[in-house]
């Protein structure tokens, strides 16, 4: 019989179902994205050794700088079978605008976790190799030159991982990834191999007594590390949470319509002996079973949805997330939580209508409109006013969405006026200089004499330098 209800109403059924699929795919697709985001960057250094160990307080280890004499003091320690030291960063191309920078020794066992396939490994300065996906994206092969902060770096091989972010980028030797990221006789990190039956708890206090400054962590515990994964995670759910709750919305008007439309079917079943508790269910069972239909529409939305932006160019590989057993089955409980808050309250009003009341029902819903506000607006105004529930909660939806839009937005302008206020651009004719072709300005890396140069053009009245970092 519940399914009969719903289908009677073919059209109405399949709005809410919709409607239920759009919360749910976003829990799902932004779940996704984000545990994507952080699996992959979290694992995008090639901790192919046991430890690693990074400068303590560090936001991310892109800010890490370690001076490089602190890995023969880690060799010298017991159980150490090899330290590797290593520089990661970020470049910009115009097809690519996050090329991952690695730099490590030749032959080292950091260097051997990207597998040539073709092509030669790196050897030595002047070198690169290429990641898979850098190669799709920047269409360039073996022997093809690229260059780097406008020096020529010669492709010896093409490298895969099975990692995206990895792929997505190129390895040198240390030296030049450390002209390349301007740390001159500092790394980034240092990958730890241990030996065998070696105690690691005991190996990482060691490592962590030789400078306040240091954070070791074990290599597969990296990711977990990062507290920006944290934050992104948050605010995905924070996104999918105002969906749900449109979704609520929808369903609880859908419902309220279908019960004040058969309030004489109801009281009909009421007459001929239907309990309320009986009816209460028939209600909330519809409501459930559209939100079931809605959450299986949902997962196979959102997981369209995560591959989709997996696939899109650029930053589609950070976002690559694979769609886990657990968002399948918080989208699900999402979807059936959503449909028995939504039928709740329209099931208790069902059970209660009382059968004779309900057989002399004629009005489809509406409630008169007497007094003050039948005189208020037009008849488009007072038509709404009779359906007063249906009207408040369709207007409540609608807002919730108007003022997600107007939050978001006003979130983003903000966050962009705050950092370009940072370097002094809400002035007039102000200017402000980087490095070129870095991925972020945190990362760009000037001469300080440069604004010598600059106060000496007669167009220019001041230079002020400047520095960002984040811990």
């Amino acid at each position: 019989m519940i399914l009969h209800n719903l289908l009677r109403r073919g059209t109405r059924s399949s709005l809410t179902i919709l409607g239920i699929a759009i919360g749910v795919a976003a829990v799902v697709a932004l779940g996704a994205m984000a545990n994507g985001l952080a699996q992959n960057y979290g694992s995008a250094l090639g901790t192919s050794n046991d430890l690693l160990v990074t400068q303590a307080n560090a936001y991310d280890v892109i800010y890490s700088s370690l001076d490089e004499l602190l890995g023969e003091r880690m060799a010298a320690l017991p159980d150490v079978a090899n330290v590797d030291p290593g520089v990661f960063s970020w470049y910009s191309f115009d097809d690519l605008p996050y090329f991952l920078i690695y730099g490590y020794a030749p032959g080292s066992t950091a260097m051997a976790h990207y597998r040539i396939v073709e092509g030669k490994p790196v050897t030595g300065s002047g070198q690169i190799a290429v990641g898979r996906r850098a190669v799709e994206a920047l269409k360039i092969g073996v022997d093809d030159s690229l260059r780097i902060n406008g020096a020529p770096y010669r492709i010896t091989g093409i490298y895969e991982t099975g990692q995206g972010m990895e792929e997505s980028g190129g390895v040198v030797v240390l030296e030049d990834a450390q002209s390349i990221a301007q740390k001159e006789r500092t790394v980034s990190l240092f990958q730890i191999g241990l030996r065998r039956g070696a105690d690691a708890d005991a190996v990482m206090a060691r490592i962590e007594s030789l400078d306040d400054e240091l954070t070791v962590t074990t290599a597969s515990g990296y990711a977990a590390s990062q507290q920006w994964t944290q934050a992104l995670q948050g605010l995905a759910w924070g996104v999918a949470a105002i969906a749900i709750l449109i979704g609520g919305l929808g369903m609880m008007s859908a419902m309220v319509m279908s019960v004040l439309e058969r309030t004489r079917e109801i009281g009909t079943l009421r007459a001929v002996g239907w309990s309320r508790g009986r009816v209460l269910r028939m209600i909330l069972g519809e409501s459930v079973a559209l939100s079931a239909l809605g959450g299986v529409l949902g997962v196979l939305l959102g997981s369209l949805l995560a591959w989709a932006a997996g696939q899109s160019p650029g930053l589609g590989v950070m976002l690559a997330g694979a769609v886990t057993p657990d968002l399948i089955v918080q989208g699900m409980v999402t979807a059936l939580l959503l449909g028995v808050a939504g039928g709740v309250y329209p099931a208790w009003t069902a059970a209660n209508l009382q059968p004779v009341e309900a057989l002399r029902y004629e009005g489809g819903g509406a409630t008169a409109t007497t007094g003050l506000l039948a005189r208020i607006g037009n008849q488009s105004f007072r038509n709404l006013w009779r359906r007063r529930n249906r009207t408040l909660l369709s207007a409540a939806g609608i807002s919730i969405g108007v003022g997600t839009l107007v939050m978001l937005g006003g979130l983003m302008q903000g966050m962009v006026g705050q950092l370009n206020g940072l370097t002094g651009s809400g002035g007039a004719g102000n200017i402000t200089v980087m490095q070129r072709d870095v991925a972020d300005m945190s990362l760009s890396s000037l001469d300080e004499r440069i604004v010598d140069q600059l106060e000496a053009m007669p167009e220019i009245k001041s230079a002020s330098s400047f520095m960002l970092a984040v811990i």
